[in-house]
């Protein structure tokens, strides 16, 4: 908007010849770069607008990754307790790598904190992308 109100500006200034100041020349190098800003700030606007559009689509395939790494980490912690209950798992070990009920309770976590993290990134794209576009910024949808 501050770009094409500048280029509107300068196509409105009247040249006086007997002004003490810029010419004519000069007012027409200023209007002439006051159209180019313009266009190239049309320019990065549309392609933020698609850069917005394309990551909220790649955000929701990555949340729909993200859903199954935790349904997949959370039947993990569910054998894993089942094992801990039979005594054939400790729940926590001194030695590195081995197979322990705390492990898969923060594997879970891990994967809950990433999921909440990418619901959250994508509301924020979609209020930035409303915003930009003159569209609703918040919308009850973007926080399932």
């Amino acid at each position: 908007m501050g770009a094409q109100t500048a280029v509107e500006l300068e196509r409105i200034k009247v040249y006086w010849p007997n002004f003490v100041g810029q010419d004519a020349y000069m007012d027409e190098i200023q209007r002439n770069v006051k159209e180019l800003d313009y266009e190239k700030t049309k320019r990065d606007m549309r392609s933020t607008v698609e850069e917005l559009y394309l990551g909220m689509d790649a955000l929701e395939i990555q949340i729909g990754l993200s859903q199954k790494q935790l349904e997949e980490k959370q039947r993990e912690l569910k054998l894993r307790q089942l094992k801990y209950e039979l005594g054939l798992v400790p729940l926590r070990s001194m030695q590195p790598g081995v197979e322990t009920l705390e492990t898969a309770q923060n594997d879970v976590t891990r994967a809950q904190i990433d999921y909440n993290n990418l619901q959250a990134k994508l509301a924020a794209t979609k209020a930035y992308y409303g915003y930009i576009t003159g569209q609703t910024v918040y919308s009850k949808l973007d926080w399932k």
